[in-house]
């Protein structure tokens, strides 16, 4: 016998034994629809990222780091910096005059997995920040 004859015969035999197994075939099927839904929802997430980076930039914004800073979340800029960079010379303005800029801040949130870190933390600023945002006291 042939392997493709074989790869038939065997699907045959699986296809007419489903009524007999009507639980571990529900299962089976479920379990794999799961699987290829989030393969696709992680593939359509990691093109969309890459979408919106490649995309994001444009030739008239710019990111201002701190010195030294390997990303944005390391860098930290002093208030009284900001206002300097802002009256810089070749930033856009409105036509009211005012800098057409952001001043953000991005920090990591804490995470509380104990007891003692959630006492380490509590007395952390960004910590009670973060704990008010998400409707916790």
């Amino acid at each position: 016998m042939s392997f493709p004859a074989q790869l038939r015969a065997l699907a045959a035999l699986s296809v007419k034994s489903l009524p007999q197994r009507p639980g571990s075939s529900f299962v089976a099927v479920i379990g794999i629809a799961s699987v290829v839904a989030v393969l696709l929802g992680m593939l359509s997430l990691s093109d969309s990222l890459a979408r919106t980076i490649s995309t994001g930039s444009r030739a008239d914004r710019a990111i201002v780091m701190s010195r030294g800073a390997q990303n944005e979340t390391g860098s930290a800029i002093a208030r009284e910096a900001i206002a300097g960079i802002l009256d810089t010379p070749g930033i856009r303005r409105s036509d009211g005059g005012v800098p057409i800029a952001s001043a953000e801040l991005q920090q990591p949130a804490p995470c509380v997995r104990s007891p003692m870190d959630y006492e380490r933390w509590s007395s952390c600023a960004a910590f009670r920040r973060a704990r008010s945002c998400c409707g916790r006291k």
